[in-house]
């Protein structure tokens, strides 16, 4: 399907297509997703069949979980050109660090973290939601055929499904769990092979690094490279938009304006919040006991990776702890059908799409939740930037004048506090725009080099659905960079008039 006319300005010789071999079973490689990390491990941090003589590695054995983050971390390293050093990872090592072996093994852990607000005789603890489902027209066919009108207008809800809220120990036993069936399809949208979930705690999705080592430990030792560099670009809060082989990848971080003091992130790194929240600079004369507005970091990232066009996984790692999609515990809930059977929505698309009409197609499945997500960051930033910049206006009219509306020089007392506002108000700009900056950067490299991954070739009707989310992400992309001229505008503004202030 030719298409230049949705996006001849993006589209160019491309570096990335997608694989024919990805529509046809790559059955002889499905064994190697149902082997995990802990199950592998031998006790001198190497793998089967490294060392088949040396003892395996013992969850209930282990005091810390330092063996087996390090076998992660050091997870199919090239030779000399490839040395671990120090420096290797630090931010998700040190995330990781935190994390307590325990919590994997029992229930009801002081160290684990409660989602929501729980009563005071309950104990806290990480939960992930999960649905894992096989298509049942997958059958044993040899190629996928997608174009057709039983995946575009009522895709088969699937078989054998298991669609629940579990707590860390249930969700790491399940992940060590053989699941793969070579003749069945496998949908995977969530945290580890074959699954589909969103770890949360405390109204948020946020994942703590003891759901975050609950992966590391599960994940097959052939995929670990692809989540440790994933996990990496979450927890450093890149941005970042990839589309290599069948590693479908987006970051976006944003920023989140709300009102009030009470939002925090929980979650520690080196005795810090993990994620930082600022209160607004410049505001306006407050009326009393009205609350200040803060802005909060923010990160939505998701990988997905899979063998084939019938087995796929997806993580999805949402930051929420600013009080975002409130009712993220109740997704999996639903009405039931006359078998009994309860359906909800998909949670890393934020609820957008029901589960009784799974996206069944990988490609889709991405640019279904990546256009979205964007949604979600566009209007986080838009509503952030907006704020600020009445604010800013409302500076720069009114900062040189007297009670009777008079102006005057710009002259500082003998605090700087027009030097302090001005620095501050300066240097949150600057922090803005030059994170905007580089969420359209990344997604330029993308849209240069990798969209073409989304080019059918033929079928027009799926074809036409996708190009209608890549449409709908590039009015996003669009709207972003608007926003980026105002804070760029104000940026060079405020930098005139703080250094015009005399003291």
């Amino acid at each position: 399907m030719d298409m230049s006319h949705l996006s001849s300005r993006e589209i160019k010789p491309s570096l990335h297509s997608w694989e024919n071999k990805f529509a046809r079973r790559q059955s002889k490689f499905y064994h190697t997703q149902d082997k995990t990390v802990i199950d592998e491990l031998r006790v001198d941090g190497t793998f089967i069949p490294s060392n088949p003589d040396r003892p395996r590695v013992q969850l209930q054995d282990l005091r810390d979980g330092s063996i087996l983050i390090e076998a992660f971390m050091q997870s199919r390293r090239i030779g000399n050109l490839d040395p671990s050093t120090l420096f290797d990872f630090c931010i998700l090592k040190d995330f990781l660090g935190s994390a307590d072996v325990r919590a994997l093994q029992q229930r009801g852990q002081d160290t684990a973290v409660w989602i929501g607000t729980p009563p005071e005789s309950c104990a806290r603890t990480d939960i992930v939601l999960l649905d894992d489902r096989h298509d049942p027209n997958g059958g044993t066919s040899a190629s996928r055929v997608w174009d057709c009108e039983e995946y575009l207008e009522r895709p088969p809800r699937g078989e054998n499904i298991l669609v629940t809220a579990l707590e860390l120990p249930e969700f790491f036993s399940r992940l060590r769990k053989k699941v793969v069936l070579l003749l069945e399809q496998h949908l995977h949208s969530g945290f580890r092979n074959h699954h589909k979930a969103v770890v949360q705690k405390e109204e948020q999705s946020d994942p703590s690094p003891n759901s975050m080592l609950a992966l590391v430990a599960t994940v097959a030792p052939a995929n670990a490279t692809v989540l440790r560099d994933f996990l990496d670009r979450h927890v450093a809060s890149r941005a970042y938009f990839g589309a290599s082989t069948f590693e479908l990848e987006f970051h976006i971080p944003f920023f989140s304006l709300r009102r009030g003091r009470g939002l925090k992130d929980l979650r520690l790194l080196n005795d810090q919040p993990f994620r930082k929240s600022r209160s607004l600079p410049l505001p306006r004369n407050q009326k009393k006991n009205e609350e200040e507005d803060f802005f909060h970091e923010a990160q939505v990232s998701m990988l997905l990776y899979g063998i084939d066009e019938w087995v796929w996984t997806v993580y999805c790692c949402v930051d929420t702890y600013f009080g975002t999609e409130p009712d993220h515990r109740t997704y999996h809930d639903g009405f039931e059908d006359d078998l009994g059977m309860s359906y909800g929505v998909d949670a890393p698309s934020g609820g957008s799409r029901e589960l009784r009409f799974p996206t069944w197609n990988p490609r889709e499945y991405f640019l279904m939740v990546l256009a979205r997500r964007m949604m979600q960051a566009t209007r986080e930033w838009t509503n952030l930037v907006h704020v600020f910049e009445e604010r800013l206006i409302h500076y720069e009219e009114t900062a040189n004048e007297d009670e009777s509306g008079m102006k005057f020089p710009f002259v500082d007392d003998r605090f700087l506090s027009k030097t302090k506002q001005l620095t501050w108000a300066v240097s949150t700009l600057q922090h803005f725009r030059d994170s905007l900056a580089r969420t359209l950067v990344a997604w330029d490299n993308f849209a240069s080099a990798e969209l073409d991954q989304f080019n059918l070739g033929s079928g027009e009707a799926l074809q036409s659905l996708w190009w209608g989310y890549i449409a709908e992400i590039r009015g996003h992309i669009s709207s972003l960079r608007s926003l980026q001229l105002v804070l760029t505008q104000n940026l060079e503004l405020f930098k005139e008039m703080k250094n015009g202030v005399s003291s």
